[in-house]
């Protein structure tokens, strides 16, 4: 985009400010948090808590079931940040394995509304209940399921830090959590810090370090890097210098030149033999060349110590 202003403008060429752009940015990375968030607030709002008219000791199991819906998604955010994650099987087993743990919260609270529905106790405080042989077998899978949220919590917790996705302290931190909140009101409640510190991360993290994580990182090629031999002969053409590990394995191995891997090479030296060069240049020591392969002092060496006629000029 072309300004009339002389002197230009901060207009970049898409036709966005930074601050514009800045904005357009966060928005296209982090608008599936709010997404996800509103959803699962209104699959449960509309497609569940709709069906019961319910109070007492019967809403309390009704709340303690909506956790699933959180879960589902807590769980999303999750590995949406973690893209790493995703190619990681400890981590998917952990996550689905506490997301299953609150679906099985959601299927024994819910059975024991039916039950409390069907007694006639749906509006039942819990100081006036009537537990029958029903209800009571209901609690059963209601009381279990919290607790294997609680260890699956733990297990997520373990697999995060294990792979560097968390620190110590934020391990810690959803360790004690998942600890003290009670498992019937948020069973593995450490699960939200580990998904806040999570998006912490992924915020603070580099573009870079992004799409390195998740997998969409450009991969320049030996002669595309910065350290390489293209890069340096177009800023210095009279000097050769070493390429890297990496680039040596990438295009085969390479004769053996005393000044690969050591010095730059001269520019009269260049694309010459180790051979040619040692018979045109004459013998060499080890002081003026530390590659040489013989790594004998010779005489006609202007850096040998040895006695002996030195060439002339």
């Amino acid at each position: 985009m072309r300004c009339a202003v002389a002197g230009g403008c901060a207009l970049g060429q898409d036709g966005l400010t930074p601050t514009k752009r800045s904005a357009v940015i966060h928005v296209r990375r982090w608008w599936p948090v709010p997404v996800l968030l509103a959803t699962s607030l209104v699959v449960q709002k509309a497609f569940f808590e709709s069906r019961y008219d319910v109070s007492g000791h019967a809403a309390e199991h009704l709340s303690s079931a909506s956790v699933a819906f959180l879960a589902f998604a807590l769980v999303a955010i999750l590995l949406y940040v973690t893209p790493q994650g995703r190619r990681q099987p400890l981590v998917l087993v952990t996550s689905v394995s506490w997301l299953v743990s609150t679906v099985l919260v959601l299927v024994g609270n819910v059975r024991v509304v039916d039950a409390l529905v069907r007694a006639g106790m749906g509006d039942t405080p819990t100081s006036q209940l009537v537990v029958t042989d029903t209800i009571h077998s209901a609690h059963d899978l209601a009381n279990l399921a919290p607790w294997l949220g609680v260890l699956t919590a733990l297990a997520l917790t373990g697999v995060l830090w294990r792979y560097r996705h968390v620190s110590g302290r934020v391990a810690i931190g959803a360790t004690v959590l998942s600890l003290i909140v009670p498992p019937w009101i948020f069973p593995g409640a450490g699960v939200l810090v580990l998904t806040i510190a999570r998006c912490i991360a992924y915020q603070r993290a580099s573009p870079i370090d992004r799409a390195a994580s998740a997998g969409t990182a450009f991969r320049p090629t030996p002669k595309e890097r910065p350290g390489s031999l293209g890069g340096l002969r177009r800023r210095r053409p009279g000097l050769q210098r070493v390429l890297s590990v990496e680039s040596s394995a990438a295009e085969g191995p390479r004769p053996p030149d005393p000044y690969w891997g050591l010095v730059a090479r001269p520019a009269s030296l260049r694309g010459r033999t180790p051979q040619a060069s040692a018979s045109r240049a004459g013998p060499v020591c080890r002081r003026c060349l530390p590659a040489s392969p013989s790594r004998a002092r010779t005489p006609n060496c202007p850096g040998s110590t040895a006695r002996g006629p030195r060439p002339t000029p």
